[in-house]
């Protein structure tokens, strides 16, 4: 399924944004120049635009992020939790993180949670780490 929201689209202005970023902190780096005597007005209005360009470069940043990644896991409801789970909590192992998703799901057995941690971990989403026999589990991105 196909998203709502054109990733390629939100790149190419998020380049563009990258840009003017770098515009408008060459502008004020001129106006703090002693040989260019600017009013305290405008030097803090050319920084309210460039904090403004950079919240919305933000934004389109954690969207493309979002998109893709929901992408990746082709809205799989489990592997939404896992990741979910493993944001909130921090490494886990597959017995603690089929309880916490059972808890707000109602159900997740741990043979489910484990294969589709294994998936995320070959998609390159979740890390796993040994520590003597247990496997413990994380986000890579």
């Amino acid at each position: 399924m196909e998203g709502f929201i054109d990733v390629d689209e939100l790149l190419d202005i998020n380049d563009k944004l990258r840009e003017l970023i770098k515009t408008l902190k060459r502008i004020e780096e001129r106006l703090s120049r002693p040989e260019y005597p600017t009013p305290p007005l405008e030097k803090d209005m050319v920084r309210l635009m460039r904090r403004m360009v950079e919240l919305y470069y933000m934004l389109i940043d954690y969207v493309v992020r979002g998109e893709r990644l929901y992408s990746l896991v082709g809205g799989d409801d489990i592997k939404v939790w896992i990741i979910r789970m493993l944001y909130k909590h921090g490494e886990m192992n597959i017995v603690d993180l089929s309880k916490a998703i059972r808890r707000v799901r109602g159900r997740a057995s741990r043979g489910v949670v484990a294969k589709k941690l294994s998936e995320l971990e070959r998609d390159g989403i979740v890390r796993l780490r040994l520590r003597g026999r247990e496997k413990l589990y994380s986000l890579r991105i």
